[in-house]
């Protein structure tokens, strides 16, 4: 089960399978995140213009949007915690209201990169892209492929 998932139902004194269960539904468990928090609210445009321009490459990486502030970001991509939930990952991290900050979370449930400021889409794509797990996803859609065109 999903790291976060679990310390989200145990500090929330939430029902564990109703918690996965929910999340599974939402697509939340099968995802990469970025989580993160504006401080600045002309960020919000600029980083809704970037999320549009690399569209494929986000969806290609099964990556979500998490706003863990005030200043929600508005894509395709985005997911919703209720503000308990929020306050949560920002004790975690220990992350403010104060400064922007874009955390980077694996398919596992785990922190992978942190990032200050401004988002860097192509650095965490790079990361994503080194993992095992998605080394492991763009074989297995390799092979689909060689096996669609064999078949065909």
């Amino acid at each position: 089960m999903n790291a976060l998932i679990a310390l989200l139902a145990m500090a929330l004194n939430l029902d564990h399978a109703e918690l996965q269960q929910e999340s599974t539904a939402d697509g939340f468990a099968s995802h990469r995140l970025i989580a993160y928090v504006l401080s600045d609210e002309t960020q919000k445009t600029s980083i809704e213009e970037m999320a549009r321009k690399w569209e494929w490459e986000i969806s290609d990486r099964d990556i979500l949007m998490v706003n863990l502030g005030d200043i929600e970001i508005d894509t395709e991509h985005s997911f919703k915690l209720s503000t308990e939930e929020k306050q949560l990952w920002r004790q975690l991290w220990q992350l403010d209201l104060e400064e922007s900050r874009f955390i980077l979370v694996g398919k596992d449930g785990g922190p992978k990169a942190f990032q200050r400021n401004e988002l860097s889409w192509q650095l965490f794509f790079d990361l994503i892209d080194e993992m095992p797990l998605r080394k492991a996803e763009m074989e297995a859609t390799y092979r689909a492929a060689q096996k669609a065109r064999k078949d065909s």
